[in-house]
């Protein structure tokens, strides 16, 4: 099992009716992820915040167009 650090950008949005001329623009949310992978591919990558035998709970898929750095983590 291969434990990471994922550092990633979210989306935001705004929500109701805006005059185009008042609209005013949210900045995208820098996030941490931390977890097992459980799947990747050149897409996307799954990780797991608890994983029992054969079995996971809580998963997060992050899509690889908004991740800016993954690192691989050591447990002793």
């Amino acid at each position: 099992m291969q434990i990471v650090m994922i550092e990633w950008e979210d989306s935001c949005s705004n929500h109701g009716w805006t005059e185009i001329s008042n609209a005013t623009y949210c900045k995208p949310a820098p996030c941490v992820t931390a977890g097992i992978v459980i799947h990747e591919d050149s897409n996307k990558i799954t990780v797991g915040l608890t994983v029992g035998e054969g079995t996971f709970s809580e998963s997060m898929t992050i899509p690889r167009g908004c991740i800016k750095r993954i690192r691989k983590l050591k447990v002793s």
